[in-house]
């Protein structure tokens, strides 16, 4: 991610940040949000159980499923203050494979979210094969998703 950001010297190249990946794929993600986070336009919220780290991590995986956030390896609270303390504005969309999944997660991150005053409104949520199902908002009936998905906007 952060030797594709640097191949462009563009204002508009900017940069969907996935604590969850960076962490399965190898690299520390705290070090790579250091190293993008000014460009960092979008954020997936998605946990890595301590299962998954041990049977997958550094490797070439297709995985696409998680734990609930705040079960996992990431620590939400430091990345959601350190992603304030450079005025971060903008959506954290949390990736589950189950609703109740979601659920859960947008509970753990919206406490998160107060606790640092970092907002965290829900904005609308998307589940397997549904059309849009509004929170507190919506974006339009005409989405579907593979998974539950949570919007929450700093």
């Amino acid at each position: 991610m952060k030797r594709l950001l640097s191949l462009v010297d563009s204002p508009w190249i900017k940069c969907n940040y996935d604590s969850g990946n960076t962490f399965l794929a190898g690299p520390d993600p705290y070090e790579m949000l250091e190293a993008v986070i000014e460009k960092v336009v979008h954020v997936h919220a998605k946990d890595i159980s301590v299962k998954q780290v041990e049977e997958e991590r550094g490797t070439v995986t297709s995985t696409a499923v998680g734990c609930d956030c705040g079960d996992g390896v990431i620590d939400w609270k430091g990345r959601v203050e350190r992603q304030k303390t450079v005025g971060y504005k903008g959506v954290l969309s949390v990736e589950c494979g189950t609703e109740e999944e979601a659920v859960r997660s947008l509970a753990h991150l919206t406490k998160v979210l107060q606790e640092l005053d970092a907002c965290g409104r829900p904005v609308f949520l998307y589940g397997s094969g549904m059309r849009a199902k509004p929170a507190l908002g919506s974006l339009s009936d005409n989405f579907t998703w593979a998974f539950p998905y949570w919007v929450l906007v700093f």
